[in-house]
């Protein structure tokens, strides 16, 4: 379920944005009644929204569209509300749209992962109240960045070294206990002595200390530490602070950490767990091991070749290999 501010900026969307149906009306999707409201009339929607721009840029400068996970976003929000109103109101019998096209976002899913030292030297050439907030998101079990952003003093328990994250706070709306290492408990409690309001992390722009970081000046951040680091994803894919989780947890994977208890930490089920896992230097160098317990011996081809090999600038050409003519038979 995605969270009140969220559910309240998509329910603008869909009360702004007019499709045009089947019969060649012209309605938003909260016009519509709710028997009109189909699964068909999802796929109209789709089909209008992607034409609209999201405000940004492509790779190549170009502006950017609503991405199909976006529109995924909005519809499931409004098959929620709906399911609302038939499991716990009463007011309607059936889910309209139950069944609505779901498009696929595994081909768009991030596959960047950084390894710990690039992490460092990522987070080096960042801001340093940045580099604290990504620090703690990467090191507690990749947090999410809003859920160390707007962390909370009342949300740590520092007997047992253990941040409570409560349910409204957690994407899958079950709370969560995170187990905090010595480092970032230097990191919170240094600001936590800072702050004097009820957030742990708060904008150096504030001199009350008691607003917190703006998502402005969390992006603003971000562009500096991609500038100065120049570094980049797997297929030129950009860096973000979400790129700290697939980072995080993969990391604790490969130091050996229980799935079971990353998952725990992490608020993950299985399937998204095996998701953010990628493919990194340590699970490379273990499938590296099992290859090599198999030697294949060198083919014929490569054992005649052996002795005719020159260097690049001989002049003596290789001979080339001629099939020769089959005379039997």
């Amino acid at each position: 379920m995605p969270s009140r501010k969220t559910a309240a900026a998509q329910g603008r969307v869909l009360a702004r944005l007019k499709v045009k149906l089947d019969d060649g009306r012209e309605s938003t999707l909260f016009e519509l009644p709710w028997k009109a409201c189909t699964p068909l009339v999802g796929s109209f929607y789709r089909a209008a929204r992607t034409l609209e721009k999201n405000g940004r840029k492509d790779r190549d400068g170009s502006p950017a569209h609503v991405t199909d996970s976006t529109v995924n976003r909005e519809l499931t929000t409004l098959q929620s509300m709906f399911t609302y109103h038939r499991d716990v109101r009463g007011s309607i019998s059936h889910n309209p749209l139950d069944g609505f096209h779901h498009t696929d976002e595994r081909g768009r899913a991030r596959q960047t992962m950084l390894t710990p030292e690039q992490v460092d030297s990522f987070l080096e050439c960042a801001h340093p109240l940045f580099n604290d907030i990504c620090r703690v998101a990467y090191r507690c079990a990749g947090m999410r960045r809003g859920e160390a952003q707007m962390l909370r003093k009342s949300e740590i328990d520092w007997a047992a070294r253990v941040i409570n994250l409560p349910a409204p706070r957690n994407k899958n709306r079950r709370p969560r206990p995170i187990p905090f290492p010595d480092d970032v408990e230097r990191i919170l409690r240094r600001h936590a002595d800072v702050s004097r309001g009820p957030y742990v992390f708060v904008s150096p722009r504030d001199p009350k200390r008691i607003k917190p970081v703006t998502d402005s000046a969390m992006w603003y951040w971000l562009n500096q530490a991609r500038k100065r680091s120049g570094m980049v994803g797997f297929d030129s894919e950009p860096i973000v602070v979400h790129t700290l989780r697939h980072s995080g947890v993969t990391a604790l994977v490969e130091q050996g950490a229980k799935e079971s208890f990353i998952m725990a930490a992490a608020g993950m089920t299985p399937k998204t767990f095996s998701r953010y896992v990628k493919f990194g230097r340590q699970q490379q160098d273990d499938l590296r091991k099992v290859m090599n317990r198999s030697v294949t011996p060198p083919t014929p081809i490569t054992t005649e070749l052996e002795g005719e090999r020159r260097p690049a600038n001989s002049s003596v050409t290789t001979p080339r290999l001629v099939s020769k003519p089959d005379t039997q038979g």
